[in-house]
């Protein structure tokens, strides 16, 4: 089974445009199925399942992540940025379709 994470944040959803919260699943850091917010720091981690394989240069980061709107059941990704190891923001990027139609 392929690990993962999550973040916890409010978001807009852009397909129905349900402002609430969001949870979005993430590969990075270690992976451990372990629930963040904004402000707190990534566990880069020294053993078990990370991407990437060590910490980045100054512990800057930025990827993706991935959620299903809790209210109309669409999916939609977020751009998940991370600066000295705290993660600073969370956006939903426009620019990647969802899996779902």
């Amino acid at each position: 089974m392929s690990g993962y994470n999550l973040i916890l944040h409010p978001l807009i959803c852009p397909r129905c445009g349900f402002n609430g919260a969001a949870e979005a699943e993430f590969r990075f850091g270690l992976m451990e199925f372990r629930a963040y917010r904004v402000g707190e720091k990534i566990d880069w981690g020294l053993k078990g399942l990370r991407f990437p394989a060590s910490r980045p240069s100054n512990g800057e980061y930025e990827g993706e992540g991935y959620v299903q709107c809790v209210n109309c059941g669409k999916d939609y990704w977020v751009i998940i940025s991370v600066a000295a190891d705290m993660i600073t923001s969370v956006t939903v990027d426009r620019e990647k379709e969802g899996y779902i139609e």
